[in-house]
C-alpha cells in the first residue's frame, strides 16, 4: 500500500466533523466568535464536485466597496487553543483552502494573526496574496480553490500555496504584549468583497512544512480479532464462536534526513514531538483515514545526516472513516417515513438533530424509530420553537453518547438522559427505514461517517 498520508499533530479548524455549520455554532468541537456588521451575508453553499473535500464552502460576501461592512470569525479569547498554546519559538501553523470570487482593487478577505510578540496578516485578493506589513506579494489568479499553508518560526514567515513556496517574510509588526489570537475573513472596513472558505485550521505545536524532511515509505497492517463463544448451536451441536474486531496494529516505514547532523538531530526530534501530541490520522487515497495513538519508534542512522524508521500505533476504532461525513435532512410530518442509506461496511454510529417548530411547543411528543436497526427513541420532555434535541451515539467520538437540547449559538445545550426513553441511533449497512411519530418538527437532521474493513 503506497497511497497514503499521515496526519500529525493537532489541528483546530471548523468542520472538523463534517458538520456543515458556520464556524460560530454550538455544534463546532471549537466555536469561533462572529463578529458582524452593515450589509453582509454569511452562507453555506455547495461547491463543484471535486473543488472542495467536502462539497461546500462557506461564503462570506461583503460588498467590495469601502464602507463599515466587516464580516470575521475569531479565537480571541483566552480560553481558544490558539491563545493558550501558540509560541514563536516553537514554531507554528495556518493552513485554508479558499476561492476569491471578487475583492476591492487593493485589498481582499484576510487571515489575520497576533502571536503574543507579533502580528501579521495575509491578503486573498483576486489577482494576488500579500503579507500586509511585510508587504511581500505573490501575483497570480486566486479565483480557483487553492491550499495556502502559512508557517512561522521565530518571527520568520513562509507561505506556500499548493504546497509550493510563494513568499518569504518577517513577522516584524509588534503586536500588543501578550495578545494572542487569529482571525479570518472579511476584517477590514477598507477591503471587502467574496471569499468561499472551504475550512480553515492551525497547528500550534510546530511550523510544519509541506516538503517535511521526513517521508512515509511503506505502511503495514496487522487486524486482530478476539473471539467468544456463544450459546448458538448448530445441528451437529456445536457451539458458533463470535469473533469481533480487536484494535488494529499499524506499522509506518519510512526515512528522515537533514542538511547535517544538527539539522538531523532537530528533525527527529521535531517528528518524535508530533507523534507524541496525542491521536494521529492515516490516511489512504486521500479519503479514508484511520485514527492511533504512536506505541513505538525506532531509529536506524545509515549517516549523520540520513535514517530509516519505524513508527507503530495501535488504532483503538479498527475501521476506516470516510474523511467527510455523510448528511441527510428532511421536515417531517406525523408518520412521515423517508430513508436514509449508509454505504459503510458495518453498522456504525448516527447523530440526530431534531429541531423544534416554529408553529409551537412540542410537548412528549416526539418519537423517532428505526425501523431496519429496530430502533425506538421518545423524548418526554419540551421542545420549544427552534430549539434543538440531538441524539448522538457518538459518530465522530466512537459511542460516546449523549442527549441534549438547547438553543443554537447561546452556550446552554444540558443533558437531556432523564427525559429521553429508548435507543441511541445507529445506522445498519444499506437503506434505513425511519419513521418520526410526534408533532410537526421544523427539521431532522442525520449525520454519519461511513465506515469500512479498508
Amino acid at each position: 500500500m503506497s497511497n497514503f498520508k499521515i496526519v500529525i499533530g493537532n489541528w483546530v479548524d471548523f468542520w472538523a466533523d463534517g458538520s456543515l455549520e458556520h464556524p460560530d455554532n454550538d455544534r463546532q468541537k471549537q466555536i469561533w466568535a462572529k463578529t458582524m456588521t452593515g450589509s453582509q451575508t454569511i452562507a453555506v453553499i455547495a461547491s463543484t464536485s471535486g473543488t472542495t473535500p467536502n462539497a461546500y464552502s462557506l461564503q462570506i460576501d461583503t460588498p467590495s466597496a469601502a464602507g463599515t461592512e466587516v464580516a470575521y470569525y475569531a479565537h480571541d479569547l483566552g480560553t481558544a487553543p490558539w491563545a493558550q498554546n501558540v509560541d514563536k519559538d516553537q514554531g507554528y501553523t495556518i493552513e485554508t483552502l479558499l476561492k476569491v470570487v471578487d475583492a476591492k482593487t487593493d485589498g481582499g478577505q484576510v487571515v489575520y494573526w497576533e502571536d503574543g510578540n507579533n502580528k501579521e496578516y495575509l491578503v486573498f485578493n483576486t489577482a494576488f496574496i500579500k503579507l500586509g506589513f511585510d508587504a511581500t506579494t505573490y501575483a497570480f489568479a486566486t479565483t480557483d480553490f487553492n491550499k495556502y499553508r502559512i508557517t512561522v518560526k521565530d518571527t520568520e514567515i513562509k507561505v506556500f500555496v499548493n504546497d509550493v513556496l510563494r513568499i518569504t517574510g518577517t513577522m516584524g509588526q509588534a503586536g500588543t504584549a501578550h495578545t494572542k489570537r487569529i482571525f479570518f475573513g472579511d476584517l477590514f472596513t477598507t477591503f471587502g468583497g467574496q471569499t468561499r472558505w472551504a475550512y480553515m485550521r492551525y497547528n500550534t505545536e510546530e511550523a510544519l512544512f509541506p516538503d517535511e524532511s521526513w517521508h512515509f515509505a511503506t505502511l503495514n497492517l496487522q487486524d486482530r480479532r478476539r473471539t467468544r463463544v456463544n450459546n448458538i448451536i448448530r445441528s451437529n451441536n456445536s457451539i458458533v464462536p463470535e469473533g469481533n474486531m480487536n484494535a488494529v496494529r499499524l506499522r509506518l516505514n519510512g526515512t528522515i534526513s537533514g542538511t547535517g547532523y544538527d539539522n538531523f538531530r532537530d528533525n527527529v526530534r521535531k517528528l518524535k514531538k508530533l507523534l507524541e501530541a496525542g491521536t494521529q490520522r492515516i490516511y489512504i487515497d486521500d479519503e479514508r483515514f484511520i485514527d492511533g495513538l504512536h506505541t513505538a519508534f525506532s531509529l536506524s542512522p545509515a549517516t549523520q545526516d540520513y535514517a530509516s524508521f519505524n513508527v507503530a500505533f495501535e488504532c483503538r476504532y479498527p475501521f476506516w472513516q470516510e474523511q467527510w461525513a455523510s448528511y441527510f435532512s428532511t421536515a417531517p410530518v406525523l408518520n412521515a417515513t423517508f430513508y436514509v442509506v449508509n454505504n459503510s461496511d458495518i453498522e456504525i454510529p448516527l447523530k440526530v438533530i431534531i429541531t423544534g417548530s416554529a408553529a409551537g411547543t412540542i410537548d412528549n411528543s416526539c418519537r423517532l424509530i428505526n425501523a431496519t436497526a429496530d430502533q425506538i427513541g421518545q423524548y418526554t420532555g419540551l421542545l420549544v420553537a427552534t430549539q434543538e434535541l440531538i441524539i448522538d451515539k457518538g459518530f465522530d467520538t466512537y459511542n460516546d453518547y449523549a442527549v441534549t437540547v438547547g438553543s443554537n449559538n447561546q452556550l446552554s445545550y444540558n443533558s437531556s438522559f432523564g427525559s429521553y426513553e429508548g435507543d441511541i441511533f445507529t445506522l445498519k449497512p444499506g437503506e434505513n427505514k425511519f419513521v418520526y411519530v410526534g408533532a410537526a418538527a421544523g427539521t431532522i437532521e442525520f449525520y454519519w461517517r461511513e465506515t469500512f474493513l479498508q
